[in-house]
């Protein structure tokens, strides 16, 4: 069996959520868009379409795609998604009211990226929020 290439990818089944191919770039500049959306600027989607993306259902954490929860860092809400195609790893952090986010990649699967990832986020975070508070 291969340990890296197209027939290590997703099966088919869950192509809706996890068999997306997009550069860096274009990712980055999708969450971008994310933040202008949603702090009311002009998108590429209409506005209530970025608060539908940021609303679980009642009782819920999961909004089309994005854990939505409540950080102090980021000033409120934030947006985290995480995932894997076995061959891959990334996770983005959101914060619409700081208009801010960490997007980290690696091209390695398995158990060990999650964690190392999850601590590069939070190391990077740490950073900002420092840094923003040092010019107030």
């Amino acid at each position: 069996m291969p340990s890296n290439g197209p027939l290590m990818d997703n099966a088919l089944v869950l192509a809706p959520a996890g068999c997306i191919h997009c550069t860096l770039e274009d990712w980055s500049q999708y969450i971008a868009d994310l933040l202008r959306g949603s702090s009311g600027q002009k998108g590429l989607l209409l506005p209530e379409t970025y608060t539908l993306i940021q609303t679980p259902p009642p009782g819920g954490d999961y909004g089309f795609g994005w854990i939505v929860c409540q950080r102090s860092w980021a000033g409120g809400t934030a947006l985290n998604h995480a995932g894997s195609n076995r061959m891959n790893f990334s996770v983005v952090w959101v914060t619409p009211q700081k208009e801010f986010a960490v997007l980290l990649c690696t091209n390695q699967g398995g158990p060990i990226p999650p964690q190392a990832l999850d601590e590069a986020a939070g190391q990077m975070i740490q950073l900002v929020t420092a840094s923003n508070q040092d010019r107030q």
